[in-house]
Order: structure tokens, then C-alpha cells, then sequence
């Protein structure tokens, strides 16, 4: 029975997964048994797991890149958190090597992630740093790799002059070739003899003002301001001279500790060809001059502009290229081939020294006057309206080295040629100047003049003067009209003798000897006054301006020559357009005396085309400069703002005297005449010119037909002012107005001018 329980168990176990025990059945021990209950042995406790041990983590410093004067990037990775979560880790920097992250200067992230890359920053320029990445865990820190970089040299220095900030810019030290170097020639050909020979230059690092000396700085240092052209404190000062500009310095170092000084003509020139960054350029920061400065051909208002309206050169300097002309530290000297280090010019000479102007002005054709390489002298004491300067401040590897002593070599003057002026039929003016010495008394010295180039002195056509002074005017006197004549300065000392430029003039074309001249068609008699031919200050010149207003583009005032025409006494009638051309355009018919309108400039061309066809004549529009020349009265000006008196009532039909009862044009005549005795030059009708629009420049000019078809737009330029404009802003002599060719209105009209051949 047992054996049959314990088998029967078995298989429960077995069918069950358990374990089952079997036991005889044990009777509940009597009171006095005696007999013990074992107690079963308790189960062993299970052995605690090991504790994992902990370490710092493993970080990799990676290396620096994108160094600037005051910044670097670097980047880091945490290959192993070192069995522990990592809780902040970054980049720390000094300039001591091993820096700890205990220090202020680093980047610190959260150590959420396994690689960074950061930015160092608020560096100093020209500075070595070591750096390396640091990660931190409950065990400790650890850090990577160790590396350093140097940041770039600073390229802006500021200084302070009680809230006025003088910018400098940085201009690390070559070798370059100064002069006019071929590919220059090959941008511009018409460079200048002292432009040569090219020489290889080498300099050191120097700072040179971003900007040029503004008026505001010059008087806060020195209380007044010299400057000609007053129009904004921001603007550069100018009309001081070479003394002047040293007074200045002189005084800014003592108030701000610095070392200031103008530039050597060599750093000037570096640092307008952009130094070790130069592409090359013509002007300084592009080959075309109006990108980079103001010069002739943008100058929208005389005068010079705030700094840095235009795109900086190749280093942030604003400039170089026109605004204002800049004195440099030099004497002006002849180059030589010899290479130079530090070069600081001439040496000083005893008789006549010169000192070097760089750069150009808003008033200088760029071409001539703008380009990197151009040089320009001025005495010492001498002084203009668009002359300024910029600072320098040098390093010792930059300091000028001592001016050469004066060479007692003897050499031929220099002279310069001035332009012509007042050509007249058999008469010129002109100028020269000896601008050195060479050395020896200039013994003769004067103008050489003749029919073909590079005349001599040799010949009989000259002005001779004995060389005591320096500059001269002369008058060529016993001239042909109508021809063209070359003529240029020469000095002699016992060195020998030299020439000026070469320049050439037309003298005038005979006066005819009829006064007036009257052209019939069919009736009709076009009455023609002689304007005899000569010179005159076109535009708003001062008197003019004293008595009434002017408009920005009748400047700048300039001189013209023009050769003898004739004029018509009156604007062109409605009665001789009808019979030309067949119909009338006129908006305000009335009386066929009265002046045509309505017409565009194409059809005035149309008109005078088919008229000399019909008389065999050559009429044409006037030119802007022989419409001026004969509302002033021709060389019997008086000088008056409208044309013939001051006051435009008595002379023309305008806005101020207009019978609102007859309202338009009137026939011509009915007011005064002028010096020349041609009617209606202010008010009855606007006038159309021959020339196409564009703005007045500086240079004499000769018979001028204004700017170039499309320059403007094809816009024609208007002149006179007609019956209901206001006299004193639309009827004055020099008072510009203009239309497209294609334009016409019911106030505009025409006269003819008849040129002699």
C-alpha cells in the first residue's frame, strides 16, 4: 500500500512540474510523548551583484578653423561618458598653455549630445590662444588635446577724439611697383611723363585713415574751419595748405597721444591699389572712377560729398579716387629706377619746392586727373577748395626714411603750359608756369607757337620774358583766322632748355562784314543779326546770382569760345512754318505772325531741312552756347538776368505781364530788344536748341554742341521761357529746361541761327 502511494506521487510530480513528498500519516504526539519536531533549514540568501565601476569621460579636442582678428571655430566629441552621465563639457581657451575649465573664458554645453562645434570669441587680434575641450562626470573632469592658433592682424584701428571717430584702416607691408606700370598704361595711354619710370617700392605695415579728414575734426582740433565748400561737417575739410595740414597733426597728437602724420606718396599710392588685395585696378577700388569716387562725370552739385558714399578699394578705404584732392608728405621729385624702401620723396631744394597732391577731385575728369597713378604738386603754402588730406599712422617697420639731401646737381627747368583762353580771330592767351629751377637761374623763358607741332624756341613766333619770376601770361598776338595753331611753354637755364605740354587752338573764323542779313521765301523775310563771335562765362556766374535765383545744373560757371553767326531777330512765325511745310502745328492759332508752336524737336529738324532746300541756305537750331551768348548780348552784354534788361516786363511776354484777355503768344516784337537787338530771347515762346541735355563741366570748350545723342535719353535742351511761365524761376538767360525730342506743347516754339561758313 505504501509503494502504491509513493508511485502514485511520482507520477503527480511528474505531470505537474512539483514536488510532492510522501510521509506516513503522524498521530498528534500524546501529552507525555516525549519525542522532537525538527524545524526545517532555512534558504540561503542570494550574493549582492557587483557595484560597476566609474570613470571620467573620454573627450576629443578637434582642430581650429575660420580664424579671424577676433574669432575661431573649433569642435569637440565625447567618445565615452566614462560609465556616468555627463553633465557639462565645452571648450576652454587662454594664452597660457593647459588652460582648466575653471576659468571664464570657454564655451559650456549640457553634454545632452556627443559631438559640438563652437565659436570662440571676443578674441584680441594678433594673438596666440590654447585651447581644448573638457567634459565632466560624477568621477571628475577630463580633457582632450591641446592646440593653439594666432588670430589674424587687426585691420581697423579706431581713435576718439571727444566722440568724433577717426577710422583707420590696416595695410600690411610689400613690395609692389609704383608708377605707371604697363597693364595700367593699358587701361589708360595718356599717362604722364613723371608717371615713370614704374620702380619697385617696399614698405611696412601702416595704418591709413578709412576716410579723409573731415571738417567736423579739424574744428575740434583746430576751432575754425578753412574749408571753401561748407555744406556738411561730415564732408572733408578743405582749402587748407601743406603747413596747415602739419599744424593740424601736430596739435591731434597732443591730444591724443598718437603719432599721426600724411601719408608718403608711396603709401598713398599702395593703399589705393589695394595693397597685397589689389585686383589691378585704374582708380582706386574699379576701372570705372564714378563706382568708387566722385568725380566730373557723377558730379550731380558742386562740392564734395560725406565719406564713403561710394564703394570702398580693395582694403575699406573710401576715396582715393576723387572727392577731394590729398596732400602727401613728400616733395615733389622725378622718379628713378633704383628699388626704395620707405621712400619719402624728393629731396627739398633750395630755390622752389613742390609738394605732392594725390587722388583728384569731384571737379577733376577722372581720366586725367583720378587714376592711382596720377601726380599732382602744389607750393607749400598754397591752398584750394577741393585739396584736403587723409592721416597715416606708422609702425616702426613703416617709419619714412630721412628726405634725401638735395642733389647739387644742374639740370633743365621744369615748366608747364597753361591752356589757351580768349581766342579771337587773330589772338590767344595763355599761360606758363616754371615749376622748378633745375637748379641754375632760369636765363630765358617763354611761349613758342606755329602751324605744325612741337615748335621751338629757335623760331621767330615766340613771347620771350627774362625768367625772374614764375609764372607768366602771355598773349599771342599776329595770328591767321580761322586756323589752328600749336604753341607750348620752354625755360632755359645753362642746363639747357625745356618744353611744356604741347596744346593746339582755332583761332576764330573772320566776322563777316555784314551786320545783318535778310533771307526771303516767297514774301516771307527772315531778318538774320550778325552775333559777332568771342568769349564768355556760360552758366550762373556770380553776378547772375546776386540777382536772382539759379538751378544746380546752370553750374558749373564755364568759359566758351565761339566763333561769329547769325542769329534771327525773331522766333520763327506761323506764317513761314505754313509755308514750308504746308499746315500749322500751332495749339494757340490767332495770327499767322505770331510764333509757331506745338512742334516737336524731330519736326524742327523736318522744318529747317525742307527751308534749306527752298533757300539754298544752312540754317540750323542754335547751340545751347550761341542761344547763352545771344540772350547776353553777345560781346555787348551788359550783363543783365533776363534778355536786354533786369526786368523781364520789358522785354518779353511772361506770366507777370500776360493780357489773360488775349491769352497765348504775341507777334514778334512787341517788347524791347536786347543789346543785339533780337526780340523775345525771354518769354512769348520756349526755344528748342540744337544740343541733347547734359551737365556743364569745368574745361573751356570751343563752339560746344552739348553732350552725346542718348545720354540723356535723347532729351533736347529748352531755353526762354514762354508767355505764362513765372520770369525769374523759367525766363532767365542762363535758365536750363529740356523735353524728349519727341515732346511738343502749346508754349513752345523755335528760332534759326545761320552759322558762318
Amino acid at each position: 500500500m505504501k509503494r502504491l502511494r509513493f508511485l502514485t506521487l511520482i507520477s503527480l510530480a511528474v505531470a505537474t512540474g512539483m514536488m510532492f513528498y510522501a510521509c506516513d500519516k503522524v498521530e498528534d504526539p500524546k501529552p507525555d510523548d516525549n519525542t522532537e519536531i525538527p524545524t526545517p533549514e532555512p534558504e540561503p540568501e542570494p550574493e549582492p551583484e557587483p557595484t560597476p565601476e566609474i570613470s571620467v569621460p573620454t573627450v576629443v579636442t578637434g582642430e581650429f578653423s575660420d580664424v579671424t582678428e577676433n574669432s575661431a571655430t573649433a569642435s569637440f566629441t565625447i567618445t565615452s561618458d566614462g560609465g556616468a552621465a555627463v553633465t557639462v563639457c565645452g571648450i576652454v581657451w587662454d594664452e597660457e598653455a593647459a588652460p582648466t575649465d575653471d576659468l571664464p573664458t570657454k564655451v559650456t554645453f549640457d553634454g545632452a549630445q556627443t559631438s559640438y562645434t563652437c565659436q570662440l570669441t571676443d578674441l584680441d587680434p594678433s594673438t596666440t590662444y590654447y585651447y581644448r575641450a573638457y567634459a565632466i562626470n560624477e568621477a571628475g573632469t577630463a580633457y582632450g588635446e591641446e592646440y593653439s592658433f594666432t588670430t589674424e592682424k587687426s585691420t581697423t584701428m579706431t581713435v576718439d577724439v571727444n566722440g568724433i571717430t577717426i577710422e583707420l584702416a590696416y595695410v600690411e607691408g610689400g613690395t609692389f611697383t609704383m608708377g605707371a606700370t604697363p597693364d595700367l598704361i593699358a587701361l589708360y595711354d595718356k599717362y604722364d611723363p613723371d608717371e615713370l619710370p614704374a620702380h619697385e617700392v617696399t614698405l611696412g605695415t601702416y595704418y591709413i585713415g578709412k576716410y579723409e579728414v573731415t571738417q567736423a575734426l579739424w574744428i575740434e582740433i583746430m576751432g575754425a574751419n578753412p574749408s571753401q565748400m561748407i555744406r556738411d561737417n561730415n564732408c572733408p575739410v578743405d582749402g587748407m595748405s601743406y603747413l596747415q595740414c602739419l599744424q593740424f597733426i601736430e596739435k591731434l597728437n597732443e591730444r591724443t597721444g598718437m603719432n599721426f602724420n600724411l601719408p608718403t606718396e608711396a603709401q598713398w599710392e599702395y593703399a589705393a591699389r589695394g595693397g597685397n588685395k589689389s585686383k589691378g585696378y585704374l582708380y582706386s577700388g574699379s576701372n570705372d572712377a564714378t563706382e568708387v569716387g566722385w568725380v566730373m562725370e557723377n558730379m550731380a552739385s558742386f562740392g564734395q560729398h560725406p565719406g564713403g558714399e561710394k564703394a570702398p578699394n580693395e582694403l575699406g578705404i573710401y576715396d582715393m579716387t576723387g572727392n577731394v584732392n590729398e596732400w602727401c608728405y613728400d616733395f615733389y621729385g622725378a622718379y628713378s629706377e633704383e628699388p626704395q624702401t620707405n621712400p619719402s620723396g624728393a629731396a627739398i631744394s633750395s630755390s622752389y619746392s613742390l609738394y605732392v597732391v594725390r587722388g583728384g577731385a569731384y571737379s577733376c575728369e577722372s581720366g586725367r586727373w583720378c587714376r592711382n597713378t596720377k601726380r599732382q604738386s602744389y607750393p607749400e603754402n598754397y591752398a584750394q577748395m577741393d585739396i584736403g588730406f587723409r592721416l597715416v599712422l606708422n609702425t616702426p617697420e613703416s617709419e619714412p626714411a630721412p628726405r634725401p639731401e638735395p642733389e647739387p646737381e644742374i639740370f633743365a627747368p621744369a615748366v608747364t603750359t597753361g591752356e589757351a583762353s580768349y581766342v579771337t580771330e587773330n589772338s590767344a592767351t595763355t599761360s606758363l608756369s616754371i615749376t622748378s629751377d633745375g637748379g641754375a637761374a632760369v636765363t630765358a623763358c617763354g611761349i613758342v607757337w606755329d602751324v605744325a607741332p612741337n615748335p621751338t624756341e629757335a623760331l621767330s613766333t615766340k613771347v620771350t620774358f627774362d625768367g625772374t619770376a614764375t609764372n607768366y601770361t602771355v598773349q599771342l598776338t599776329g595770328l591767321q583766322a580761322g586756323t589752328t595753331y600749336y604753341y607750348r611753354a620752354y625755360a632755359t637755364n645753362e642746363a639747357g632748355t625745356s618744353y611744356g605740354e604741347e596744346y593746339s587752338f582755332t583761332t576764330r573764323k573772320a566776322t563777316p562784314s555784314e551786320s545783318a542779313l535778310n533771307v526771303e521765301v516767297n514774301g516771307l523775310t527772315i531778318e538774320m543779326v550778325l552775333v559777332e563771335g568771342g568769349t564768355f562765362t556760360m552758366g550762373a556766374t556770380p553776378d547772375l546770382m546776386e540777382l536772382g535765383p539759379y538751378d544746380d545744373d546752370e553750374l558749373p560757371a564755364h568759359e566758351v569760345t565761339l566763333d561769329s553767326y547769325y542769329m534771327a531777330k525773331y522766333e520763327v512765325t506761323q506764317a513761314l512754318w505754313i509755308e514750308v511745310m504746308g499746315s500749322n502745328p500751332s495749339q494757340m492759332i490767332k495770327d499767322n505772325a505770331r510764333p509757331v508752336d506745338g512742334m516737336s524737336h524731330v519736326q524742327c529738324l523736318e522744318f529747317i531741312e525742307k527751308l534749306n532746300e527752298r533757300t539754298g541756305m544752312n540754317f540750323s537750331l542754335p547751340t545751347e552756347a550761341q542761344w547763352e551768348y545771344a540772350a547776353r548780348g553777345g560781346n555787348k552784354s551788359q550783363g543783365y538776368l533776363y534778355s536786354g534788361s533786369n526786368d523781364a516786363t520789358e522785354v518779353g511776354v511772361v506770366y507777370e505781364n500776360i493780357d489773360w484777355a488775349d491769352y497765348g503768344q504775341r507777334p514778334g516784337g512787341t517788347k524791347a530788344p536786347n543789346e543785339l537787338g533780337i526780340y523775345d530771347m525771354t518769354g512769348n515762346v520756349m526755344e528748342w536748341c540744337l544740343d541733347y541735355y547734359g551737365a556743364y563741366t569745368e574745361e573751356p570748350q570751343v563752339n560746344p554742341t552739348g553732350a552725346e545723342a542718348n545720354a540723356s535719353g535723347n532729351v533736347c535742351v529748352v531755353r526762354g521761357g514762354g508767355y505764362w511761365d513765372e520770369c525769374a524761376k523759367w525766363s532767365r538767360n542762363t535758365k536750363r529746361n529740356r523735353y524728349a525730342e519727341t515732346h511738343s506743347q502749346l508754349d513752345l516754339g523755335l528760332r534759326l541761327v545761320l552759322n558762318v561758313e
